[in-house]
Formats: C-alpha cells, structure tokens, sequence
C-alpha cells in the first residue's frame, strides 16, 4: 500500500495560498457588489452600494499590495540564497 503524504508547506507557502484566495473572494464580492449597485434605484441604498463598493476595492488593494510584498520578499530570500 502506498503512503503518500501531503508535503508540508512552509509559512510563505500557506499565506501565499491564503493570500490568493482572499484575493479569489474578493473578486468575487466586488463583482457580486456591482451587480447590486446596478440594481439599486432608492438612494439610500445607491449610496450605500457606493460605499461598499470603495470599502471594496479599498481592502483588494490592501491585498495586492500584501501579495505584491510577498513576492519582493520571496526574490530577496532567493537572491540570498544563491549568493551564498
């Protein structure tokens, strides 16, 4: 019987895979947000739309720029590595 295991990930690895899918489902609320908004006709609730769509937008930029942050520290690590 085989034994197969599941590799061990390292803490880059697993915020790597975290921070796609935030990204995955931020995507989609933000669309899901702009289908709202375009049904939205009381204004009350279009400004309310609205802010949720920037508070939106806001919070995927946070993570892109985390992503972004990520991978600069990924290349450095590895720029380390192979000068050693």
């Amino acid at each position: 019987m085989l034994n197969i295991r599941k590799k061990e990930q390292s803490p880059k690895e697993k915020r790597r895979r975290t921070l796609k899918e935030e990204i995955r489902n931020c995507e989609k609320m933000i669309r899901r947000a702009q289908s709202l908004f375009e049904l939205s006709t009381d204004g009350d609730l279009i400004e309310a739309r609205i802010y949720e769509l920037k508070s939106l937008n806001k919070h995927y930029d946070y993570l892109i720029s985390c992503a972004r942050r990520l991978e600069e520290t990924e290349e450095k690590d590895f720029r380390q590595a192979i000068n050693v």
